[in-house]
């Protein structure tokens, strides 16, 4: 007989597996606006997801499907070097950071999936929020995946647009590269002048 946890597990693979994409797919005009349309033609939404977001440890891209229920991003951990998408790491704008001031939101349209959620930070498992009223409501419970308890570490995200990097991903992944590298040089700067100011 199958313990709890394998059974838990059990099921949330088979929730991955038959996940259905969020997002409606990309429109012809939006495909017409990249610089090559005819090689950008050649890729599917399924190829290419919603967006990307880059590991802030071993900088590898990885790619951001958004889905419909409870676990809209999957498992949000770098399979590269199993880091968990932190505030530190730099994604499309299908993905954001929430600052946890943020409790009062619009209530979502009719049959429209709630555009915030929360990620473990033990397993990566990103939990999809409710929306009571005007309220917005993060679940309080043990993580479906990996048992562990919600607490005030877990990262809060809210779900943008797709419509950027469905138009040109190479070039939205130039502007992460990018934004990553002006943040190295103020990061750099800072530590310098901290060591002047310490040697003055």
């Amino acid at each position: 007989r199958p313990s709890p946890s394998t059974s838990s597990s059990h099921t949330l693979h088979n929730d991955f597996c038959s996940a259905i994409p969020a997002e409606s797919p990309t429109r012809q005009s939006l495909i017409y606006q990249n610089a090559y349309p005819s090689l950008r033609a050649l890729q599917s939404d399924a190829d290419i997801g919603d967006g990307l977001w880059r590991c802030c440890r071993c900088l590898h891209e990885n790619i951001l499907t958004h889905y419909k229920g409870p676990f809209p991003f999957d498992r949000l951990c770098c399979p590269r070097c199993t880091h968990i998408l932190c505030h530190t790491c730099h994604s499309s704008e299908i993905l954001s950071p929430l600052p946890r001031h943020v409790t009062l939101v619009d209530p979502p349209d009719a049959h429209a999936p709630v555009r915030y959620l929360h990620v473990c930070t033990h397993c990566g498992l990103s939990r999809r929020a409710v929306v009571q009223g005007n309220a917005l409501v993060f679940c309080h419970g043990p993580c479906s995946d990996c048992g562990t308890n919600v607490n005030g570490e877990w990262a809060r995200y809210w779900i943008g647009s797709k419509e950027a990097y469905r138009r040109d991903p190479n070039q939205t992944f130039v502007r992460l590269v990018d934004k990553r590298a002006d943040e190295a040089t103020r990061q750099a700067r800072k530590r310098q002048r901290l060591a002047e100011k310490l040697k003055g």
